[in-house]
C-alpha cells in the first residue's frame, strides 16, 4: 500500500483532530469524555482487566462506541503486523451468567462493533472474554475467548 506525502499528512490531520493525546498522559488518546490506551503483552484477559483497574480505568469499552475512536484504533492497528488470531486485543466484554455484557453493562454501537460470523462460539470452552479485530475500515468485530489465554496487547479506558 502506498500514500502520498500529501494523502498521508491529510489522513494524519483527520486522526489528529479526532482523537487528541492528552496534556500530560503519555500515550493517552481522547475520545468522548474518555480516553484510551492500548497497550502491549502478553497477557491474559483476566490479567489485562487487573492492570486495567491499576490505573484506574477498565478494558475499552465507552470508546468502542465512538466511531472516531474506532476509526482511529483500525487506522494504527496498534500492533507491529496488524491482528492475527494471537494479536487480538482484549476489550471490556465479558459474558458473565451465560450473557455477553459490556463491562461498563451498557449495549453496544451496533454501528462500529458486531459479532464476527459464528461468533461467539465458545470453541474452546470458557470463552468469557471478549477481543476485537478488523478486515474493514469501519468497523470491529468481536471474537469470544478464554480468559486464560494469552495475547499480545490490550486496550484501557478512563475517564478524561
Amino acid at each position: 500500500m502506498s500514500f502520498t506525502i500529501k494523502g498521508l499528512a491529510l489522513m494524519l490531520l483527520v486522526v489528529a483532530i479526532t482523537c487528541e493525546n492528552v496534556e500530560g498522559d503519555s500515550g493517552w488518546i481522547n475520545s468522548g469524555g474518555y480516553k484510551f490506551q492500548v497497550f502491549t503483552g502478553p497477557i491474559t484477559g483476566r490479567a489485562a482487566q487487573q492492570e486495567c483497574s491499576l490505573m484506574g480505568g477498565r478494558l475499552a469499552a465507552e470508546v468502542l462506541r465512538d466511531p472516531a475512536a474506532v476509526k482511529y484504533i483500525i487506522q494504527n492497528r496498534f500492533v507491529s503486523g496488524g491482528w492475527d488470531g494471537h494479536n487480538l486485543p482484549w476489550v471490556g466484554l465479558l459474558k458473565m451468567n451465560n450473557r455477553w455484557s459490556w463491562i461498563d453493562y451498557k449495549d453496544w454501537n451496533h454501528a462500529t462493533t458486531a459479532w464476527n460470523v459464528g461468533e461467539p462460539n465458545d470453541t474452546s470452552g470458557g470463552e468469557s472474554c471478549g477481543q476485537i479485530w478488523t478486515t474493514t475500515s469501519s468497523k470491529l468485530f468481536l471474537n469470544d475467548s478464554p480468559c486464560r489465554s494469552t495475547t499480545n496487547s490490550y486496550i484501557c479506558e478512563m475517564k478524561a
